[in-house]
């Protein structure tokens, strides 16, 4: 797998500059894909304790 860059503030910011949609909106898209990568990596384990889903 290759990794990229996620969306900074920053570069929300500048893509909102130049018209390609709103820094409000890269932000929660790349909100949405952490938590996606996050929920994929935890897999479907249902019962699973608050304590096991927070990395020590």
């Amino acid at each position: 797998m290759t990794e990229t860059a996620g969306v900074s503030a920053n570069m929300a910011l500048a893509l909102e500059a130049l018209g390609w949609g709103t820094a409000d909106h890269w932000m929660r898209m790349q909100a949405s894909y952490e938590l996606a990568q996050a929920r994929r990596a935890l897999g479907s384990r249902e019962g699973m304790s608050a304590r096991e889903a927070v990395p020590q």
